[in-house]
């Protein structure tokens, strides 16, 4: 069915070729891609304006501040996004959307904009991809003999940098894909570790913290347990998860802000997320913002429990999120993980 009614949202600066070609950078266009065709439509809004509403969204509902401002900030977004294609969106039989954002655009879960009653992850699961070509380009499907591979909790030293959560969330899906060597946990959720076993595992799990590092994207981190004694400092960087070569299916980066690319607009190609997409991970699950431990954890427990049940990575998180919604209705708790993927499940 994706491949039929896929909506691609490819978001970029309007191109005029001529025989100076230049690049008009006050306007962002959208294009829909349908299996029937696509179609273009020019934003209204200035970059500038449209940059200001996207920041401000994000910055307010990833530090868990709920007001007037964030809604109207929700629908603003929506009026300019959505609206365009409110005819599309509402054909029969259409419940899957590939997003494919440039630029600031890069910083927003769509799911959370307004659509009818609700918002658009009450109606469709919803995946991200780094560009057409790439969600077009075939991932592997030889995956790795280990069902699931989990480091969790790891002792980073970190102020307050416990996640009691994380741990019990590594111990339950073990539970769910048994096969696979225990969660390595505090003291054993060492780099070490995840250059021996990575690269074997069907599924992915690191549930730890990150260490973003502006205008260096490569030298972005998941923070392992470090080993002084051996000149380890426990930084699994953004280009030591390229390196090593991927054969998984899912890889679900249960830290914050891992969906999040450096440098503040959106144009440095390489967020985490990414950086497991290019090291071969067919799909990825990571954070818009700031996440909670035990929201965290009970999202992805949810989403683990449906991907059990054989649903695709992006139906299995939205029904995750929408489970994490009923006890914990603030969208900074349950709207801030997306889907990233090569290609459609």
């Amino acid at each position: 069915r994706w491949m039929e009614w896929t909506i691609g949202i490819s978001l970029y600066r309007q191109i005029w070729i001529g025989r100076n070609s230049s690049i008009h950078s006050q306007q962002i266009c959208l294009q829909m891609i349908l299996s029937q065709g696509s179609q273009k439509h020019q934003l209204q809004t200035q970059k500038a304006l449209l940059s200001i509403v996207v920041t401000n969204y994000h910055g307010l509902v990833g530090w868990q501040i709920v007001s007037p401002e964030v809604l109207d900030h929700r629908l603003a977004l929506a009026d300019e996004v959505i609206a365009p294609w409110k005819a599309f969106l509402d054909r029969p039989g259409l419940d899957e959307l590939l997003v494919i954002p440039d630029e600031e655009l890069a910083y927003i879960p769509f799911g959370l904009l307004p659509f009818g009653d609700g918002c658009l992850l009450d109606r469709f699961a919803i995946a991200y991809a780094p560009s057409l070509t790439a969600w077009l380009t075939p991932a592997s499907r030889a995956y790795g003999e280990l069902p699931l591979f989990s480091l969790a909790n790891p002792a980073t030293g970190e102020p307050g940098g416990g996640l009691p959560f994380a741990e019990k969330e590594a111990e339950t899906l073990a539970g769910l894909f048994p096969g696979g060597p225990e969660p390595f946990v505090d003291a054993a959720a060492k780099r070490s570790v995840y250059f021996e076993l990575a690269d074997r595992a069907r599924r992915l799990h690191l549930a730890t913290h990150t260490r973003l590092v502006p205008g260096d994207p490569l030298s972005s981190a998941l923070l392992l347990t470090p080993l002084e004694e051996e000149g380890d400092d426990g930084r699994l960087t953004a280009a030591e998860i390229i390196a090593l070569p991927l054969a998984c299916e899912l890889a679900v980066l249960s830290a914050c802000e891992t969906a999040v690319p450096e440098g503040g607009d959106g144009l440095e190609f390489l967020s985490l997320a990414r950086a497991f997409l290019y090291a071969g991970a067919e799909a990825v699950a990571a954070t818009f913002w700031r996440t909670s431990d035990i929201t965290t954890a009970i999202t992805v427990r949810n989403l683990f429990l449906n991907l059990a049940d054989g649903l695709s990575p992006a139906e299995a998180l939205r029904r995750a999120q929408l489970e994490t919604r009923e006890n914990f209705p603030s969208p900074t708790y349950w709207g801030g993980f997306g889907i990233f993927t090569h290609r459609t499940p």
